[in-house]
């Protein structure tokens, strides 16, 4: 189990990750830099093709949801198991993950409502019919109107998944945890 030093530790890295990637994406055009190679500017057409694309949402949004619901059912089963059994220790981790498998979901929901940010196939720069707009500016007067609607593509459903693994690394040894987030890092 990792510290309560260490844990305040990695809590305050990663909410400085997360303000440094906010302010990345809002004063930068990194993500437009990094779609751009994934898209023929020519025939206007992803890479990625349709049949491509419904294969990889199995695998790295529906098929990597389901698992990490399943192991969060599993949890909750075992917090109530050691609940009934008075083993606090057990009962607080699993519960914790448990929650915040549930928690994730409406918490990811939330942003995508809040942040309007288009995927990039709804941008106008790759065919689609929406102005680009960065993080954390106001909504694009262009972009709102009869038959438009607001964009939900921030944060990506496939991120999701990670953040349903942190409450599993805090409580890991740091060897375990590095090798934990570095799975979920590298699937997502």
């Amino acid at each position: 189990m990792i510290s309560s030093r260490s844990l305040k530790m990695q809590t305050i890295v990663c909410f400085i990750l997360l303000l440094g990637i906010l302010l990345l994406e809002t004063y930068t055009d990194i993500d437009l830099y990094l779609q751009r190679p994934w898209y023929n500017f020519e025939n206007q057409k992803w890479l990625i093709t349709d049949s491509m694309h419904k294969i990889l949402t199995y695998v790295f949004y529906t098929g990597y949801k389901v698992v990490l619901g399943i192991v969060g059912f599993i949890c909750l089963i075992q917090s109530v198991i050691n609940y009934k059994k008075k083993n606090w220790k057990k009962f607080r981790n699993y519960f914790l993950f448990a929650f915040a498998v549930g928690l994730t979901p409406l918490f990811i929901s939330w942003l995508k409502a809040t942040t309007n940010i288009y995927c990039p196939d709804q941008i106008k720069e790759f065919g689609g019919r929406y102005v680009y707009q960065r993080v954390l500016e106001p909504a694009n007067p262009a972009n709102q109107g009869e038959g438009m609607h607001r964009g939900r593509g921030f944060p990506a459903g496939h991120a999701s998944g990670a953040f349903g693994v942190i409450p599993i690394v805090t409580r890991f040894s740091p060897f375990e945890a590095t090798v934990t987030a570095s799975f979920s890092t590298s699937i997502n």
